[in-house]
């Protein structure tokens, strides 16, 4: 007994053996004694779950090991496992294993009150009805088979203002008119908003319609079509003069832009290639190909 690494289980495998030996012929006298045992300890399982002791878990097994090692060496009037008499080992078992419980139990009653709240604030933190909805249900059943802890009413009132609160929520929302789904353009504009693009000369000039079309443009091209136009536009210098210490942090910031890698190579290998003694890679970064087109596209928008 003192060995066993599933404590819960391990018990009702008990229970269940001795039920079926006490019908059969092939009883022994302390099987009783071992049933009313085993019996003790499966309510005590359950009184230590009502208070938050996970008696499944893998967990509980490593509390009961460890309380259970302190118990046997603690006690005073200890009794010692005695060799090839099982039914007295299982008993002496037990009985230690009733004793950690009543620990447990007694411990993890002195810590309800912080339990509780834990318990609360997963419940307003949840957003999952139909979870909600199955905790609750349980608890119900818990208080109308009179296994009803203290807190349980409690702790089914909150989740039922949760339940109310979230039915709410979703009838306000439905109620809303739904939101336009941003396109890349949309997001791609809100960026370079923040970063003075609108303010560049050659963006100024253009017509509203125009503003529209050349982000669209940008946002549909690609890096390097978008590093072209840019370097065209006259916008890297201006982020490198107003917004950025570095080419390295302005490398990075463009390269979110576009869903680009996480350092800016991309954007840093494109700008290079525009350049007219470069030893970049230029079959890898192509938008020096994208300088004509460029101010093509931007002629048409005037």
């Amino acid at each position: 007994m003192n060995t066993s690494k599933v404590w819960y289980t391990t018990v009702l495998q008990i229970n269940t053996e001795l039920e079926n030996r006490t019908k059969s012929d092939n009883k022994h006298p302390l099987d009783l004694l071992l049933m009313e045992q085993a019996n003790t300890l499966i309510q005590l399982f359950n009184e230590c779950e009502f208070v938050g002791f996970p008696k499944t878990d893998p967990e509980a097994e490593t509390i009961i090991s460890n309380i259970l090692a302190k118990v046997q060496n603690s006690l005073s009037d200890k009794m010692d496992f005695v060799p090839e008499n099982p039914f007295f080992n299982l008993y002496l078992g037990l009985c230690y294993l009733e004793k950690v419980l009543q620990l447990i139990k007694q411990e993890y009653e002195s810590n309800l009150n912080t339990t509780l709240e834990h318990l609360e604030n997963i419940i307003y933190n949840s957003n999952d009805y139909q979870n909600l909805v199955e905790v609750s249900r349980n608890i119900g059943r818990r208080i109308i088979n009179k296994q009803q802890h203290p807190e349980f009413g409690k702790l089914k009132q909150h989740i039922t203002e949760q339940l109310e609160y979230i039915e709410r929520s979703n009838k306000i929302e439905k109620a809303l008119p739904p939101q336009p789904i941003k396109t890349k353009a949309d997001i791609l504009k809100e960026q370079l908003s923040q970063y003075g693009f609108f303010e560049l000369e050659k963006v100024k000039t253009l017509s509203e319609q125009s503003k529209v079309s050349i982000i669209e443009k940008i946002a549909e091209s690609g890096l390097p079509y978008a590093i072209a136009m840019f370097d065209y536009l006259q916008f890297i210098p201006y982020l490198e003069k107003k917004h950025f210490d570095s080419k390295y942090k302005l490398n990075r910031e463009v390269s979110k832009w576009f869903d680009s890698d996480k350092e800016g190579r991309a954007v840093k290998g494109n700008i290079s290639s525009l350049l007219k003694n470069t030893t970049e890679n230029k079959d890898r970064y192509t938008a020096y190909k994208h300088k004509e087109n460029v101010i093509k596209d931007y002629e048409l928008l005037k």
